[in-house]
């Protein structure tokens, strides 16, 4: 029981739940906004998934850097432009269509909360098991 990871892995995987929540109840209380922000901010990274992991699927048969033993620059350059590519659109989609009304800072807060939120969230579930 002296591993570290003992203790680390139940943490990082409380913290990872728990602040994004956390971080939408401040802002709603703090500043009035209604969850429905947050929660089209959550659809719009399952929208984006819905592109993203196929296009990163199909590229990894034929990029051979982007295999388990790939070259590292070349997944971070990769990755992160099939995630701007997926992820843009699927924002602004939902920010123009269902929240043609959210306009100021604030609102863009708790919608960004729920779009990196959710995230945060499947990565602390995925440390649990």
């Amino acid at each position: 029981m002296n591993d570290p990871l003992t203790f680390t892995y139940p943490l990082s995987a409380l913290l990872a739940i728990a602040m994004p929540i956390l971080v939408g109840v401040f802002l709603a209380k703090k500043y009035g906004l209604t969850w429905k922000l947050f929660l089209y901010g959550a659809a719009a990274f399952v929208l984006a998934q819905l592109a993203h992991i196929p296009i990163n699927l199909v590229l990894q048969k034929f990029i051979p850097a982007l295999g388990p033993d790939g070259n590292l620059l070349a997944k971070a350059v990769v990755l992160s432009f099939t995630a701007a590519i997926t992820e843009e659109p699927a924002r602004y989609s939902v920010l123009k269509g269902k929240l043609s009304w959210a306009r100021s800072w604030k609102e863009a807060l708790m919608f960004g909360a729920g779009h990196g939120g959710l995230e945060s969230i499947l990565i602390g579930m995925s440390l649990l098991g």
